[in-house]
């Protein structure tokens, strides 16, 4: 039998659809006496690959190789190359990639034109680099481009077979050079334009890019010639959840679970998309169903806290977070949500030390560097916060909320250009947060910047016209500037609002008395005394309308009385510093407290000033409980 004979009875025993029937001719072949050893060994080897006796098919094979080598080097080519086929089937030990690559590189030696060689041997090099892990010990380092070097040797050879783009494509998807390999889908399919691998990759591709408009008309391509296939179905769903089509997705989950109703990954796919579209309970039915078919599922479990965060089952999501972690200890997300539930529960330590987890686990995860800077920034940590933020926005520098979270922990330490700077990057991002605009305005009021304060507060106004503490702010900086009148009307706007705020009474009164509406500013005062009858800063205010109003008796009783209740609040001060004090003698003989020590060092002055209040009587028995407790405190270790 000629070689090319033979060949085509090669391709036609490993052609599926023909392998039957022609195994059956082999073997009537088997009983020609006339058969060449060869021919014999040949159709020995097929037959023996046929029936998956893969060790006794290498074997023979290399029995060919050997005899035809020298005398019909395609056909020992051939051989070499069913050795490397069986061999990657078999794979079976490291050694078997020496063995591969060693069948391949002889088969090409062979045959230096052999585009299927090169085909395999880059099919080999990409599929070792898949599974780099467990060869990571091979002599032999696999590279993709080494890979791509065979595939494009392949496709110069043959230039029209599919299944060569097809898989150059593949390798150049797993080096993320996602458009290069789409364009091999794309020849891949115009070779062969039911070639549903192609359709399948070149949707991967296209999600890859974000693509998925793209994605979704591959897969429908891929339905209509593969209706039953279940893998699609999933993969057009997912990517529809990438558009926020959650309901259209649910309907191709459902489909996918029809085909294979023991899925637990589509399962919980499907129970994402509720989960997103607010159908609590529905979502967590299939996470407890993808549970019971996988109860290793660390994603079910994972999802299913997620449902409970957002309908703030805090507890619940705790507990749930624990099952995910247990299941998989390096699942970041689920250490930062954990952290979130604790963060709600009051745990701020344990949160902390989710959020560390996080990032150890994943340095390049975002969430958890904000959600601790803002744990941080509430512990009035704020120089921690700041380096949370810093590093957050190192990772991502177009997240507003980083950019505002972190101008706030600086306005808090007095870093107000810094603050603004980080406000006018918020809102480079976000322009129309009011409250970015009212943040900055109050920076910009404590640089003294009233003027840039007014405007940023009217930004504010603009796109929040209920913000009281806006129309309060505004109306400090516009007294600042001496616009009292304008001032006056934004604290109309916030008394109108918030008829008990007594700091807004106390700034338009002193607005009025500026504009000598001194009548006017004392209904203000006696509305603050109806309000907080103890407010000294009211008498005092409403003694020097009254001096305005040239009423000098009646403003010394004011003052008077401001005087008075300057007295009260100092012996307050004083008892509850003593009662202080009391306290680290009963619990500790060597106190270490600096208050302790400053009240200790101050209370001479203290005294002494006591002794000039015009109820001096009223409070001499405070003076003598004040000499008695002190007397015990230094005379205690």
């Amino acid at each position: 039998m000629d070689t090319k004979t033979l060949i085509e009875l090669i391709e036609n025993l490993v052609d599926p659809e023909k392998s039957g029937k022609v195994a059956e001719t082999a073997r009537e072949m088997l009983h020609n006496a006339e058969l060449p050893l060869v021919d014999k060994a040949i159709i020995d080897a097929y037959l023996l690959q046929h029936d998956g006796e893969l060790q006794d098919a290498i074997e023979k094979w290399q029995a060919v190789a050997t005899i035809a080598e020298g005398s019909n080097n395609e056909l020992a080519a051939h051989a070499w190359l069913s050795v490397g086929c069986l061999l990657s089937e078999d794979d079976k030990g490291c050694d078997f990639v020496e063995k591969t690559y060693s069948a391949y590189d002889k088969a090409i030696e062979l045959k230096p034109d052999y585009a299927d060689a090169y085909y395999n041997r880059g099919n080999l090099k990409r599929v070792l680099e898949q599974r780099r892990s467990e060869y990571s010990n091979s002599s032999k380092a696999v590279q993709l481009e080494a890979a791509l070097a065979d595939y494009d040797e392949a496709i110069r050879l043959k230039p029209d077979n599919a299944l060569f783009y097809n898989d150059r494509g593949a390798t150049k998807f797993l080096q993320e050079e996602y458009k290069s390999a789409i364009s091999d889908y794309d020849e891949a399919i115009r070779l062969d334009p039911k070639n549903v691998d192609a359709y399948s990759n070149r949707g991967l591709a296209w999600s890859e890019l974000h693509q998925y408009e793209l994605a979704i008309a591959d897969y429908d391509e891929l339905i209509g010639i593969e209706p039953e296939d279940v893998l699609v179905y999933a993969l057009r769903g997912r990517a529809k959840v990438s558009l926020g089509q959650y309901e259209d997705a649910i309907s191709d989950f459902d489909e996918a679970i029809r085909l294979k109703p023991e899925s637990p990954e589509i399962y919980c796919a499907r129970g994402f998309s509720k989960r997103c579209l607010g159908w609590y309970d529905d979502a967590v039915a299939d996470f407890e169903k993808t549970i019971s078919l996988n109860p290793h599922s660390a994603e079910a479990y994972f999802n299913r806290g997620c449902v409970e965060i957002e309908k703030e089952q805090f507890q619940d999501a705790n507990g749930t977070f624990i099952q995910a972690i247990r299941r998989n200890r390096n699942f970041a997300p689920a250490y930062f949500w954990r952290g979130y539930a604790q963060i709600k529960l009051r745990r701020t330590e344990a949160a902390i030390d989710d959020f560390d987890k996080a990032i150890e686990l994943k340095p390049d995860y975002m969430h958890p560097y904000f959600m601790r800077g803002n744990t941080r920034s509430e512990l009035k940590e704020y120089n921690a916060a700041i380096e949370d933020y810093d590093k957050g926005l190192r990772l991502n520098s177009d997240d507003a909320e980083s950019y505002f979270n972190r101008g706030f922990a600086k306005y808090k330490i007095g870093q107000y250009d810094e603050a603004i700077t980080d406000y006018d990057q918020a809102l480079q991002r976000n322009p129309n947060n009011a409250e970015t605009y009212f943040n900055r305005g109050k920076a910009k009021s404590k640089q003294g910047n009233y003027e840039g304060g007014v405007a940023d507060f009217n930004e504010c106004l603009q796109r929040d016209p209920y913000n009281t503490e806006a129309y309060s702010n505004r109306g400090y900086a516009k007294s600042k500037l001496q616009r009292y009148e304008d001032a006056i009307a934004d604290y109309d706007k916030v008394i109108d609002r918030e008829p008990q705020d007594v700091e807004t009474y106390f700034s338009r009164g002193e607005a009025k008395t500026k504009l000598e509406l001194y009548d006017a500013a004392i209904s203000d005062y006696n509305e603050i005394i109806r309000i907080r009858p103890a407010y000294y800063r009211a008498y005092k205010n409403k003694g020097e309308a009254r001096v305005g109003l040239g009423c000098n008796q009646e403003a010394a009783v004011n003052f008077k009385k401001a005087l008075a209740l300057v007295d009260l609040a100092l012996a307050n001060f004083a008892l509850k510093d003593l009662e202080f004090v009391s306290e680290i003698r009963d619990h500790d003989r060597s106190p270490k407290s600096k208050k302790h020590e400053n009240f200790l060092h101050d209370k001479d002055k203290l005294l002494h000033d006591m002794k000039k209040k015009y109820y001096e009587p009223e409070l001499a028995t405070v003076k003598t409980e004040i000499e008695q407790l002190l007397h015990e405190l230094e005379n205690t270790e």
